[in-house]
Parts: C-alpha cells; structure tokens; sequence
C-alpha cells in the first residue's frame, strides 16, 4: 500500500512540475523573438514580449495584420490536454492571423515541443522552443539574450 501510495504522489508531484515548467519567457524556434507564457483563465496564454528586430524600415514598431503593435500581443491560448504536461490550444500567426490548433508539451531537455496543425497533428509542423533567460525592455527590444 505505501508503494501504490508513493507512486500516485510522484505521479501528481511530476504533472504539477511539468505543467509550472511550461510557464516562462521561450525562445522561438528561428531565435527571432521572445513568447511569454502565463498562467490564465483558460489555462495557459502567450504573448510575444521581445524581438531581435521590435521595428520595421521606418523605425516605428512593426504591427500585426490586425493593427495591433505586435510587443505584447497575446498569440496563444491553451488548456490542460488529455495526457499530463500536454497543453491544447490555438496559436495564431501574427503575421497574417491564421489560427492553428496548438499541442504544447513540456521537453525532458528544458523546452517546449510546440505542434502548429490544421484539422489533426499528423497536418502541421513542429517547432522546439528554448528557455529565454535574457532582458527585454518595455519596447520588446532584447536587451541580453544569455
């Protein structure tokens, strides 16, 4: 009984950790930009919070095709899937706002596994996202990418 009981405690204990863990600043796959990843209503939200380029050729900060500034704009929704650390959601594409259906899960390495698809997973592709441990400042410019 203390094994079954052990067991059903470390089950719950690494689910929760697994979940926390995807939490956090991400580094997209091209390390062209910062997604932070929140705690929310729905369960998990995204938004992009720092570019390697935050401007367009004017100098003024590029915006969404929906004529939102893209610093800040929340791009991702996703709720506890059906398997633990499994997240599924949408994901929208800022630059010409297509929906995604999203699969997110946590990567025993430290990252993400995000898979963008249409209809089912096996019609999508895959991306791996990497821990982001360096600044951004207000105008989602990376200030240190560590």
């Amino acid at each position: 009984m203390r094994l079954i009981s052990a067991f059903g405690l470390l089950v719950l204990c690494s689910t929760g950790a697994a979940e926390a863990a995807q939490t956090g600043r991400w580094w997209t796959e091209d390390k062209r930009a910062v997604m932070e990843v929140t705690a929310c209503d729905e369960g998990l939200c995204g938004k992009l919070v720092g570019f390697v380029e935050p401007y367009d050729d004017n100098h003024q900060p590029k915006i969404a095709k929906n004529g939102q500034p893209e610093c800040g704009l929340q791009i991702m929704h996703a709720h506890k899937g059906d398997e633990a650390g499994e997240w599924d959601g949408i994901i929208t594409d800022p630059r010409d706002l297509t929906d995604w259906k999203l699969r997110m899960s946590y990567r025993g390495n430290g990252g993400l596994h995000m898979r963008g698809y249409v209809l089912v997973p096996l019609l999508g592709k895959s991306q791996d996202w990497d821990v982001f441990a360096g600044q951004v400042n207000a105008k989602c410019e990376i200030t240190t990418t560590k």
